[in-house]
């Protein structure tokens, strides 16, 4: 006889692709197994003719057009006899499995299908109460994208279904019930249904039972009760509910946390092509984690779970090839992967495209491309990404520059708490760009991220709590931040916490510890190791934890004023004007004094002024 399944499937995808909590692939396997468990005709053949239900399946299986149409030729044998079976039976259930059969074959076997003379069969089959009938009519009605889809009539009709116990119907209408596309959304209604199906061993509706209490939809969140269900699930052999088994051992979220076990499902699960079972087995032997690392294990697994279009597992390789992760780096790899990812729109690879344009990596370096992928992943709220896009409105790469557009990309990203957009922001707000100034906001945004342990911000505050703009002025809590971020490497604390510790501002006064200070900034070799050479330069003129050395104190303010540091240029100016450390030259004073005075420092210019008046 006609298999159901192979029409069940149209309405149910219909249905799942309108649903707020989407079953997998595997799921609608399941639907598709039971809808093959549906009852079947058990017309006896006639002499010299073979059962309907052979000659169904022979179709379904057929691959050339020659055959199929000889297996039609052969099952039209049949219409007249069913037909007769659903006019004159005095049995009522075989008159039902009659017009059902007839239906399907004017569906699913007429070339090209007869939807009306379908309609007409499976109708009378509804009205004698029939729920395959009923169903198949609400697949007609909601699956035809033609003249006869009708929303009302297919969902009056799976309902009917639903409610004479058929149980892919009671799933679907729980799939249309939480999608609220098809039908008014309500979850209490929809679990019902789901609730009936499960109690009768239905997979989905299992699995949905155990999302639903996973994730606390209507009902508060209860892990033991979720597990029940995806176990009950897992054992009838579902990959998805197996792989979730692994997940909540993983974290033992309603079970005690057991790795090896997390494994056995995870294993069982990727055997049968689950991809998020594969990506997961995949990253435990990258990580270690309850397995031996092994990145060529690793890679197997996130290559079979990428080869079905698995975005995550893609989005893995890319990090992989990216960063050489027991492979040779291989950033052209690396966007192959990230491509195939975003295409699908997942948003942590299409970040990760934007940054390999940015950068040129494996592609050309093109910012229009890399600010197009980065809005992309901004657009659903991916924070990084909004926190990139914002830097390439700010720095106008690939973009118009629009420092008003920026801050609005920052903000998105700092009110969902990344650090590096919080210290943006704070940035904006201290110097009044595109905004207006305004310190308090400023150094609320500093502290947000100062807290997340990032050391420019940290910096930035302990700035604030220096100067007293935006917070109470605080030396010792200006100490406390440039500490913290000097303790993590960061150049410029590490020279104003030497600076401090020279003044006993806020901390102790110690010269060792200043000197110590110092010293570690100057090893970065950037601006704030310029300006620790010229603290260098103090202490050396000034004897302070050092022997005093004029000439020793001049090499570092030379070094420090060669590289731009304002301050030492003055000092060096100073120090030609009075021949401290140096040969007295007022032609060098007046380059040095100058330099600072372009910089606005406003000694230097008051120096260069009066050295100017001498000549």
């Amino acid at each position: 006889m006609f298999n159901p399944a192979q029409k069940i499937l149209p309405l149910l995808s219909l249905l799942l692709a309108a649903s707020a909590v989407l079953p997998t692939t595997s799921a609608l396997a399941q639907l598709t197994d039971a809808g093959r468990r549906m009852q079947r005709m058990q017309t006896p053949a006639l002499p010299g003719m073979r059962n309907i239900e052979e000659i169904a399946i022979d179709f379904l299986k057929a691959t050339t057009e020659e055959e199929k149409k000889r297996l039609h030729d052969e099952l039209g044998n049949y219409i007249p006899l069913v037909r007769r079976m659903a006019e004159q039976t005095d049995n009522r259930d075989v008159q039902k499995l009659a017009l059902f059969s007839l239906g399907s074959i004017y569906y699913q076997f007429s070339q090209p299908p007869d939807i009306p003379e379908a309609i007409n069969w499976f109708a009378k089959g509804a009205e004698l109460n029939d729920p395959n009938s009923q169903f198949m009519l609400a697949n007609l009605y909601l699956g035809n994208d033609g003249a006869f889809r009708n929303i009302p009539k297919g969902i009056i009709y799976l309902q009917q279904a639903a409610q004479n116990g058929l149980v892919e119907a009671q799933v679907a209408m729980g799939i249309a019930l939480l999608g609220g596309e098809l039908v008014p959304k309500n979850e209490k209604i929809a679990y019902e249904w789901m609730q009936k199906a499960a109690d009768q061993g239905n997979v989905t509706a299992q699995e949905q039972m155990g999302r639903r209490y996973y994730l606390g939809v209507g009902v508060p969140v209860d892990y033991a009760e979720a597990t029940k269900w995806f176990r009950k699930a897992a054992e009838q052999n579902s990959p998805d509910a197996q792989a979730q088994m692994g997940l909540i051992y993983l974290s033992g979220a309603g079970v005690e946390k057991n790795i090896p076990e997390a494994i056995k499902w995870f294993r069982k699960a990727a055997g049968q092509n689950s991809a998020d079972a594969q990506t997961h087995l995949g990253t435990m032997y990258q990580t270690g984690q309850g397995l031996e690392k092994n990145m060529p294990e690793a890679m197997k697994w996130y290559k079979r779970a990428a080869a079905q279009d698995y975005a995550s597992a893609q989005d893995r390789l890319g990090d992989i090839y990216r960063d050489g992760d027991g492979v040779p780096v291989d950033h052209t790899e690396a966007v192959k992967y990230y491509r195939r990812a975003a295409e699908q729109g997942y948003a942590r690879a299409q970040n990760s495209l934007g940054l390999s344009y940015r950068r040129g990596e494996g592609v050309p370096q093109n910012d229009t491309e890399a600010s197009i992928w980065f809005r992309k992943a901004a657009e659903k709220e991916h924070l990084i990404a909004q926190y990139n896009l914002g830097l390439m409105y700010y720095y106008g790469r690939g973009v118009a520059k629009d420092v008003i557009e920026a801050a609005k990309w920052f903000l998105k990203s700092a009110e969902r708490g990344y650090a590096l957009a919080q210290y943006e922001l704070g940035d904006i707000y201290c110097f009044g760009e595109g905004v207006p100034v305004n310190y308090a906001e400023a150094a609320r945004w500093y502290r947000k991220a100062a807290e997340q342990e990032y050391a420019a911000a940290q910096c930035s505050l302990g700035m604030a709590y220096r100067t007293g703009e935006g917070v109470p002025q605080d030396n010792a809590e200006a100490a406390k931040w440039h500490r913290k971020a000097a303790e993590q490497g960061y150049s410029m604390s590490q020279n104003n916490l030497g600076w401090m510790h020279t003044r006993g501002c806020g901390v102790e006064k110690d010269y060792a510890a200043a000197l110590m200070w110092y010293k570690k900034a100057i090893e970065h070799n950037d601006y704030a190791s310029a300006c620790a050479q010229e603290g260098m330069g103090e202490l050396y003129a000034n004897g302070w934890g050092v022997p005093h050395d004029e000439n020793e104190a001049t090499r570092w303010y030379r070094m420090s004023a060669e590289n731009d540091a304002a301050a030492a240029q003055y000092q060096l100016g100073l120090r030609y004007r009075d021949g401290r450390g140096v040969s007295q030259s007022k032609t060098e004073a007046i380059k040095w004094l100058r330099k600072a005075a372009e910089q606005k420092h406003a000694d230097a210019q008051k120096a260069l002024d009066e050295l100017l008046k001498t000549e």
